[in-house]
């Protein structure tokens, strides 16, 4: 059950690369993915004993919020968008962060560069949420083939202990 979970994580942490102003198709993988997400945490905890909260559950927890946390920069990304397109005017440009520019190819239309703020939320998708659900995950892996080499008997108290 952990192999769907990673694979469900990393189609997440795609949603930063795809191209273009497809805020719609990440948004909707986005959510297919936290209710995929979902969907497996309500099995695995069904199917493991229930006991105090296990190592496992931080783990899909995790998964879940940063999955949660891609919604929330895409939401960020295209809300800042919209608010260029809005404000934009060929005209009457009284912000100078617009950074407007007039494409060659249609006259009346406008394009924006990426404010600063947007680029630094789309590097965070990017490098930042990957990385740390990697070390993450890592750190649970680690953590687990620990305790299942070392002691199949006591579980998680060998570990404690040191």
């Amino acid at each position: 059950n952990i192999v769907p979970i990673i694979l469900m994580n990393i189609i997440g942490h795609a949603t930063f690369f795809i191209e273009g102003n497809n805020f719609d198709t990440a948004i909707t993988l986005l959510i297919s993915t936290m209710l995929v997400l979902t969907t497996q945490i309500i099995s695995m905890s069904n199917d493991l004993p229930k006991t105090q909260i296990k190592i496992v559950d931080f783990w899909m927890l995790f998964s879940l919020f940063l999955c949660f946390i891609s919604i929330l920069l895409h939401i960020f990304i295209e809300s800042e968008g919209e608010k260029r397109k809005e404000t934009g005017n060929l005209q009457i440009v009284a912000n100078k962060s617009l950074n407007v520019v007039r494409p060659t190819n249609a006259a009346n239309s406008v394009v924006f560069e990426k404010t600063k703020a947007v680029k630094m939320a789309i590097a965070f998708g990017k490098i930042f949420v990957p990385t740390i659900d990697f070390l993450f995950t890592s750190l649970f892996l680690a953590v687990g083939i620990m305790v299942f080499v070392f002691d199949k008997e006591k579980g998680c108290e060998n570990i404690q202990s040191t």
